[in-house]
């Protein structure tokens, strides 16, 4: 798995792109998918799968079951009774919701992997990945645009090449990503003037390794640069907004009023949805990402 094409190398990289490659590579058991993970997601993609087929796949791995259980009893599912079995929560919340479930409890997977002396990130990430979940979910019903879980599973993932590059090169991570959340186009030439590739085309290329849908793979690959998507274009614009809402959670909190003419993305969701009371919304929206961040825990947890 590359992670990029590259013509030339430049001998001002902090890291060179065909040992970045190889590094990532040689981690492959390290950031891959389970194989259980991998499976049930293929099945809940059939809609003639059953669900005690469904069920049984899942809880060959001791694990993933306990990760969705944790996941589906937190105040980011909103589950009123304590869901104490993965069939019990494949009933109440629908094979969607577990499907976003497995996709939460493989990021929390690929993040606990990572190397001691980046482990300092694990918890930032997790809590950014989890408010901008919330987030996109929030602003798809708000607006809705009629996205059936891929807008939840897509920003869990969105920053996934994060992750990976600190598994893979923890020595230049904290140099390449310095997690300020203050982010913009000059965040990904900063990270190919650095390492001759960024995070969303790490994080694409391992999406693609992984067998994850197309509209997953496009989330992760633009949604700094969602104007260059064509198929899942509304997608990655939803997720593109709801990042730039957590970013803006991260470094200002509600200190300071959002402002969304920042973002040209949520100018185009806001004009492919439904007409809404917009401050309303958003208050809405930064209250689902607060609460959910509070509520994301700690990965040792």
């Amino acid at each position: 798995m590359t992670s990029a094409n590259t013509t030339c190398e430049s001998s001002e990289y902090l890291i060179k792109p065909h040992e970045l490659d190889q590094r990532i590579t040689e981690s492959g058991d390290l950031i891959m998918l389970p194989t259980v993970a991998t499976e049930a997601l293929e099945l809940a993609n059939d809609p003639d799968c059953s669900i005690p087929k469904f069920v049984s796949v899942i809880e060959t791995d001791p694990s993933l079951v306990t990760d969705i259980l944790s996941i589906s009893n937190s105040s980011a599912y909103g589950a009123r009774n304590e869901i104490k079995s993965i069939h019990q929560a494949v009933v109440h919340i629908g094979t969607t919701q577990c499907k976003n479930l497995i996709i939460s409890s493989c990021v929390r997977s690929l993040s606990r992997n990572l190397p001691p002396s980046v482990a300092w990130s694990r918890d930032v990430l997790w809590k950014h990945n989890t408010q901008a979940a919330a987030i996109a979910r929030e602003l798809n019903r708000a607006f809705g645009l009629g996205f059936a879980g891929e807008e939840f599973s897509g920003a869990m993932l969105h920053d996934i090449g994060r992750f990976i590059l600190a598994a893979a090169a923890p020595d230049v991570f904290d140099v390449v990503d310095r997690m300020s959340f203050c982010e913009s186009v000059a965040t990904i030439e900063n990270e190919r003037a650095l390492i001759g590739t960024d995070h969303c085309e790490i994080g694409a290329n391992f999406a693609q390794a992984s067998k994850l849908p197309k509209s997953l793979t496009d989330v992760i690959r633009f949604h700094h640069n969602p104007s260059e998507s064509e198929e899942y274009s509304l997608l990655v614009h939803l997720v593109a907004s709801a990042d730039h809402l957590a970013n803006h959670i991260m470094h200002a909190g509600e200190t300071e009023p959002y402002d969304p003419e920042l973002s040209p993305s949520f100018q185009v969701i806001t004009e492919a949805g439904k007409s809404v009371d917009i401050a309303a919304v958003i208050r809405r929206a930064t209250a689902a990402g607060i609460e959910s961040g509070e509520n994301a825990g700690s990965l040792d947890s």
